[in-house]
């Protein structure tokens, strides 16, 4: 996968450790037919916890969940049961105390119905059951609940939310300005160490369609407030760390954000040509950062495991699937407790409209670390070198050097300060980094190009020539 269009090049000289991150290979493969996932958990005895819907018929569905040694082996599964005969898991997520938290829809048919939020041990033991009927709920390790209350309009300029003990006594509630009179859509709730993130989209057709994060302190004081900045980009799944940051994940790009809802990184998915994927799932690696399960496409499509490390940057890539036969529609990962990952998706066969789609189940070895001496070539302060060649014609190479890696952008202005290209964004490793710019699409002229990194920040002048 692409990140960036820039080189990396020495700039003085340092003895150090290095690791060396190798892609692990596959152990094992397992195919549940009939059937479409709802979410993949790692147990905490080592084996695997899969949440599956059955789809028997278009009106005829079950939920269940399913326990699968470290090896693959199908250890035992136990019924979600619901009223009606349609039920689908919509939303599947492990609380702190390490209990699943179902929530489910029932239904005569695949339309319409109810919603009911199930907590289940990792045992299978079924702990606890509630009805839902607003948007937007999740279950807290002490059994309060934090809703989202709709809107009474479908348009909108705040966003009301509110958390509810276990007996109905609300404990705080409170309205969020959001911004212009807007529609409002909630993805998902997630609940930290002192604070909860709402993660949804804003919408004012046809100028915008934007997701959003909003922060809010336990006694539901807001904190902060982040919409995406690109249109359309969504946000709709979140994992929160144990220091109150957040990583922020879907189309186009992860993005991780401080406390104070400051950007610390972000990267962008692209397969081997370039094309940008969907970044299903997330999860905290064992040997730190995170790992990512993305695919492009649907039919045809492919899916990729990536490893990233506590910087943002990517340690390896592993292509999981490819397929021109079947259908893609959902997928998860996680890793076990003793390192190895494990993948799940669902594929269904193209232009045969009755067939059932089916899991598969894909789990690769423990990454392997090795870590060697070597002589590592690092910069040792914020530089912005002068073009070459200047004046130029057609393409010339911008370098510039960074002490350490961080958040970085390099981007070219005209003469009346309007942006012409982004040459280099994202976390970039320390070191001296030479990007070339090409010009061949412009007219003749002189440009700008700036970089910018923390707090330094640097422009320099050169000029086309034709």
């Amino acid at each position: 996968m692409k990140r960036f269009t820039f080189t990396w090049v020495a700039a003085a000289a340092l003895l150090c450790s290095l690791k060396l991150y190798a892609q692990p290979d596959t152990l094992w493969t397992k195919q549940i037919p009939s059937s479409t996932i709802g979410q993949l958990f790692a147990a905490d005895d080592g084996g695997i916890l899969l949440v599956i819907n059955h789809e028997i018929s278009r009106t005829n569905a079950t939920i269940e969940l399913l326990k699968l040694s470290a090896g693959g082996d199908s250890l035992w599964a136990v019924p979600i049961e619901m009223p009606n005969t349609y039920d689908e898991c919509v939303e599947a997520e492990m609380d702190w105390n390490g209990d699943l938290l179902l929530t489910c829809h029932t239904s005569t048919e695949d339309i319409g119905g109810d919603f009911q939020k199930f907590r289940v041990s990792q045992n299978g033991e079924i702990l606890g059951t509630e009805d839902l009927s607003f948007n937007g709920f999740q279950l807290s390790a002490s059994d309060s609940s934090v809703v989202v209350i709709p809107s009474a309009t479908n348009w909108t300029t705040h966003l009301a939310v509110a958390k509810v003990a276990s007996n109905g006594d609300t404990l705080w509630s409170n309205s969020y300005a959001l911004g212009d009179t807007i529609n409002i859509i909630t993805y998902a709730i997630r609940e930290g160490t002192n604070r909860i993130f709402v993660l949804g989209m804003v919408r004012r057709w046809p100028e915008y369609y934007r997701s959003f994060v909003l922060s809010i302190g336990s006694n539901g004081d807001s904190l902060w407030f982040r919409h995406s900045e690109e249109n359309p980009l969504l946000w709709n799944r979140g994992l929160v760390q144990q220091d109150g940051s957040i990583i922020l994940f879907g189309s186009k790009r992860g993005l991780k954000l401080g406390t104070n809802g400051e950007t610390i990184w972000q990267w962008v998915s692209t397969n081997q040509s370039g094309d940008t994927t969907y970044i299903w799932s997330v999860g905290n690696a064992s040997n730190q950062g995170i790992f990512a399960y993305s695919t492009y496409g649907y039919y045809p499509a492919e899916g990729w495991l990536l490893r990233i490390g506590e910087d943002g940057l990517e340690l390896w890539e592993n292509c999981c699937w490819r397929t021109s036969l079947e259908w893609f529609y959902d997928g998860a990962a996680a890793q076990l407790a003793d390192g190895e990952f494990v993948v799940g998706e669902t594929l269904q066969p193209s232009g045969m409209p009755h067939s059932r789609p089916r899991i598969l189940i894909t789990c690769f070895e423990p990454e392997q670390i090795s870590v060697t001496e070597s002589s590592l070539e690092i910069a040792t302060c914020f530089a912005l070198h002068a073009n070459y060649p200047n004046p130029f014609n057609a393409t010339t190479e911008i370098t510039f050097d960074l002490p350490h890696a961080m958040q970085t952008s390099l981007k070219v202005h005209d003469v009346l300060g309007r942006e012409v290209v982004e040459l280099a964004g994202g976390v970039m490793r320390s070191g001296t980094h030479t990007v070339t710019f090409d010009a061949s699409a412009l007219s003749s002229g002189v440009y700008f190009y700036r970089l910018e990194a923390g707090e330094f920040g640097e422009t320099r002048k050169m000029v086309l020539l034709k």
